[in-house]
C-alpha cells in the first residue's frame, strides 16, 4: 500500500453539523484579527454550516497591557456576534473552580520564562481551549493563520483527540494548528499542569515530568503547546487526511505530494503571516515553479480575505 493512502482525500462534505459541535479559534493578540476575519469569512465561502467561536486573550499580562484591546474586541464582535466571542478568563475562571486554586490560567501565563516575541505564551493558551464552556461535546481547533479552501465540518463528525501528521516533517507528530477534541475541564486542568512543567524552557528538566519537543521554531528552547499537546496524546492520537492542515512547508519541500492533495486549509506556519505579505497580481512562470517561494499561496489567501470577489 503507498505511504500516503487514505491521507490525500478529505472526507464528503455532510449534510448537517454533528450535534453539540463546534469549531473554535484563539486569538492572542491584536496582530491577528485580521486572521480571524479572514477565517469567518472563508468558513461562509466554503458554505460551512457549523458555528465558530472565538476566544480573545482578555487577560492583562506582560505588564499591565491588554492583549486585544477595546477597539478590536469591538471589530470582533461585530463580526462574529457577540456571543460567539468568547472572553479567555471564562476558561481559566472554570479551570481554577474544577483545580480549587485561584488564577491557575494567569499563572499558567506569568510563570513561563518569556520569549522575546510572547509565541510561547500565546500558544499556550491554547491549551485552555478543553475548558470551553456550552456544554459541547466535540471541537474543532483551527489557527488563525490559515486560507480555509474546502469545506471542513466533516472534522466535526471524527472521533477525538485527531490531528494531521507534522509533514514534511514527521508522521509520528502531529501538527496542533487544527485538531478534534472532547472539552473536559479535567483534561485542560491537566494541560495547565503540563504548561507549568515547560517553566524556564527546560522540557521539564527541574520537574517529574519530561517533555520533548516537538518541531520547535529554529534557535529557541522554549517549548510550544505542539510539544505539550504531543506529550500529552502520544500513541492516542488518530490521523486525520493532510489537506485539513496543508503547512506552506509541504508546497516548497513535497511538491509532488502537495499536488496530490485535496486541500482544506493551507497553513501559514511561522513567519512571515499572510496579512503581512503584500498580494502579488500575476505572478510570473518561473516564480509558479520555485519551489523556494509561497507567493502563489499567499495570493490564494489574498484573493479570499482582501481583493473584491470576482464576478
Amino acid at each position: 500500500m503507498p505511504r500516503h493512502a487514505g491521507m490525500l482525500q478529505l472526507r464528503p462534505t455532510p449534510p448537517s453539523c454533528a450535534p453539540n459541535s463546534t469549531f473554535v479559534s484563539l486569538l492572542s493578540n491584536e496582530s491577528w484579527v485580521p486572521g480571524a476575519l479572514c477565517l469567518l469569512k472563508a468558513m461562509a465561502a466554503v458554505r460551512s454550516v457549523c458555528p465558530l467561536l472565538l476566544v480573545v486573550d482578555d487577560v492583562t499580562h506582560r505588564g499591565s497591557q491588554v492583549a486585544v484591546p477595546e477597539t478590536a474586541l469591538s471589530t470582533l464582535r461585530s463580526a462574529f456576534g457577540a456571543s460567539s466571542v468568547v472572553p479567555l478568563s471564562r476558561l481559566t475562571e472554570r479551570i481554577d473552580r474544577y483545580a480549587g486554586a485561584p488564577a491557575a490560567g494567569r499563572r499558567l501565563k506569568a510563570k513561563q520564562a518569556p520569549h522575546p516575541s510572547g509565541w510561547v505564551q500565546n500558544t499556550h493558551g491554547k491549551l485552555l481551549l478543553w475548558a470551553l464552556p456550552g456544554g459541547y461535546q466535540r471541537a474543532c481547533f483551527l489557527d488563525l493563520d490559515m486560507a480555509v479552501v474546502g469545506n471542513m465540518d466533516a472534522l466535526l463528525y471524527e472521533q477525538p483527540f485527531a490531528a494531521v501528521a507534522a509533514m514534511p516533517y514527521s508522521s509520528r507528530l502531529f501538527n496542533s494548528g487544527v485538531f478534534v477534541f472532547e472539552p473536559s475541564v479535567k483534561v485542560a486542568s491537566e494541560l495547565a499542569t503540563l504548561s507549568r512543567a515547560t517553566d524556564s524552557g527546560t522540557g521539564g528538566k527541574s520537574s517529574s515530568v519530561k517533555i520533548r519537543p516537538a518541531m520547535e521554531l529554529r534557535g529557541t528552547t522554549h517549548l510550544s503547546d505542539q510539544s505539550v499537546l504531543n506529550h500529552y496524546y502520544r500513541d492516542r492520537w488518530r490521523a486525520l487526511p493532510y489537506g485539513y492542515n496543508a503547512g506552506k512547508k509541504i508546497y516548497m519541500a513535497k511538491r509532488d505530494l502537495w499536488n496530490q492533495m485535496q486541500l482544506g486549509a493551507i497553513h501559514f506556519v511561522g513567519r512571515p503571516k499572510p496579512w503581512d505579505v503584500p498580494h502579488v497580481p500575476n505572478p510570473s512562470a518561473a516564480l509558479l515553479k520555485s519551489k523556494l517561494d509561497a507567493t502563489p499561496l499567499y495570493n490564494r489567501w489574498h484573493e479570499q480575505c482582501t481583493l473584491p470577489a470576482a464576478h
